[in-house]
């Protein structure tokens, strides 16, 4: 469960900083398309498909974006 969360939060984070949105939508959006295909993947290839992995995966990408939000708030306060 914990992978599948902090497997996708470097995701979130770098689809937000490539992009610079602090809009969560957008990344919400793109993080449920690709945690989808992986999982459409795995299902063509024999493995299981598993609408758990894809709400988790949703939730590290979301707290990548966060984590992007965050820092890139404090990078605001310490350039006034």
């Amino acid at each position: 469960i914990i992978g599948n969360v902090l497997m996708f939060v470097p995701y979130g984070f770098f689809v937000s900083y490539f992009l610079k949105e602090k809009r969560t939508l957008i990344i919400l959006i793109l993080t449920l398309i690709v945690s989808a295909t992986i999982e459409y993947t795995q299902l063509k290839i024999g493995r299981v498909f598993d609408i758990d992995d894809i709400l988790l995966n949703l939730i590290g990408g979301m707290l990548g974006s966060f984590v992007y939000i965050g820092f890139a708030k404090i990078g605001e306060l310490f350039k006034k």
